[in-house]
């Protein structure tokens, strides 16, 4: 299922950019999150990644589990490890690198504190993609009523 912007309490704003922009396969979890050239997204992936890289590790487990979290975040339908969709694959990837003395809980620790960096991830992306998106329809709307531009900066 594709997350809309209507979650974000953006209602307006959407409903006023559907009439000017088409949906299409950029509108993709994979595109916002990894491959939008956009230079606001870009700009945000860049800065966010960076958040990741310095995720301090400081145990065995953390050093063997946070890589591979990175690595499948940075991945195809690496969203879906920032949504907690995982599909069997990112499992499999996952698992391999447990030991059998890991615990649950040391694992449930890890996983809880590395996703903190995702939510704000999640967050920051949707926002670049609405500000790339509201700047894309101004300056697609050159010749757009007034009225409507300021409706688009005003539910932006």
């Amino acid at each position: 299922m594709q997350r809309s912007l209507h979650s974000f309490g953006t209602k307006g704003f959407t409903d006023v950019l559907s009439l000017h922009l088409p949906r299409c396969e950029a509108d993709t979890y994979d595109h916002v999150f990894r491959l939008c050239p956009s230079p606001l997204l870009h700009q945000c992936r860049v800065s966010i990644n960076a958040q990741m890289d310095e995720y301090a590790l400081s145990t065995d487990l953390e050093k063997r589990l946070v890589p591979n979290l990175i690595q499948l975040v940075l991945s195809p339908d690496g969203h879906r490890i920032c949504l907690g969709n995982w599909n069997t694959a990112q499992l499999t990837s996952l698992s391999s690198v447990l030991l059998p003395s890991d615990s649950t809980e040391a694992i449930h620790a890890v996983l809880l504190d590395f996703s903190r960096t995702l939510f704000p991830r999640i967050d920051a992306l949707w926002e670049a993609r609405k500000q790339a998106k509201y700047t894309e329809a101004v300056e697609s709307s050159l010749d757009a009523e007034p009225i409507t531009l300021r409706t688009l900066h005003r539910n932006y």
